[in-house]
């Protein structure tokens, strides 16, 4: 019979599919609907599925998304050819820019060794000697030395505590910029999910201005991955409405581009693993994206921390979403002065 219907009669397949997605179709907008009706009495997460339905946000995290977009045609073909080239876009080129080669070379012969403590010893050199084949380190080479010393240090001791590991590795790695941290704590009404954030900002530069300080993005972090479907759909997509809420007061504040490369890239991280996403605005859609494919993670054995430098290029990431968040700082506080 299977054979009858694909073979013989292929107009029938093809008209059942048509009828399966109008009966998708339409529930989808009853559910939509009902949950308008019904707006005091929502669970958590039907909350943030309507926060998001009514704050016209894309999320295109990856290609199946683009594909029902395009399958119940959400959208005209033009609109929908730019939605896609925004997520396609390379934003993070790892082997574009080569800055941490110079520092991982040395540390190969450690891992031949397969010491930690060997691997923690010729950082410290690296850092005295103050150079590697006659150029001498830089501030952010010194930063990253830091950081890796800082892994090292924890792929030892085995601490567990990965919130203030992320906060600890931020904040070296935004030393000396005009980027500043600060911490937040809550928990997610009517969820048992702790979540903190680190909340990144500049200063402006308009002395006479009440806004001193300018919210430029925010990491979502939550202790770990044992949360229930619901509550890290909850996490996720308070994630994207909170940058996509910066986003939205910076273009409103500051009349900046996001087709100029300006652009948040919100951070979601659960445990020790996280992913980078960008929020860019076209029309009155926020399409949420992921600007690398590699997750950023916090090594805890030797064999991790060689993957997180010689396989996933985890420190070329991080200095990329340095390298965006510095000049976004640049950018508002040059427009902050006019404002």
């Amino acid at each position: 019979m299977g054979s009858y219907i694909s073979l013989v009669k292929p107009d029938i397949q093809e008209n059942v599919e048509l009828e399966q997605d109008q009966v998708i179709q339409n529930q989808l907008t009853s559910y939509i609907r009902s949950l308008e009706a019904n707006q005091t009495n929502l669970t958590p997460l039907e909350v943030f599925f309507h926060n998001v339905a009514n704050s016209s946000i894309i999320n295109v995290m990856g290609k199946k998304q683009g594909e029902s977009y395009q399958k119940y045609k959400s959208f005209s073909s033009t609109d929908l050819k730019i939605i896609r080239s925004l997520h396609r876009v390379a934003y993070f080129n790892v082997d574009k820019h080569n800055e941490v080669n110079h520092l991982i070379d040395p540390l190969k012969k450690a891992f031949e060794i397969g010491s930690l403590k060997e691997i923690e010893k010729t950082i410290q050199s690296m850092k005295t000697v103050r150079v590697y084949q006659g150029n001498p380190f830089t501030t952010i080479d010194y930063q990253l030395l830091d950081i890796l010393e800082y892994i090292a240090q924890i792929c030892c001791s085995k601490e567990q505590d990965p919130l203030a590991h992320w906060t600890q590795i931020f904040d070296i790695l935004f030393r000396g910029t005009n980027i500043k941290l600060s911490n937040r704590t809550s928990r997610l009404e009517g969820s048992k999910a702790t979540k903190e954030s680190i909340l990144f900002h500049c200063q402006s530069q308009n002395i006479s201005c009440n806004r001193h300080s300018i919210e430029l993005s925010i990491c979502n972090m939550s202790v770990s991955s044992n949360q229930d479907d619901d509550e890290e759909a909850i996490i996720q997509s308070e994630s994207i409405l909170s940058n996509k809420m910066i986003l939205d007061d910076l273009i409103r504040t500051y009349d900046v581009d996001t087709a100029q490369g300006f652009f948040p890239i919100g951070i979601q991280v659960i445990g020790y693993v996280g992913y980078l996403y960008s929020i860019r605005k076209y029309k009155s859609i926020f399409v949420a994206s992921l600007v690398s494919e590699n997750s950023i993670y916090i090594p805890r054995t030797m064999n991790e921390l060689q993957s997180f430098l010689y396989q996933d290029n985890v420190l070329e990431i991080l200095c990329n979403l340095k390298r965006q968040y510095v000049n976004m700082a640049k950018r508002v506080r040059h427009a902050s002065v006019s404002t």
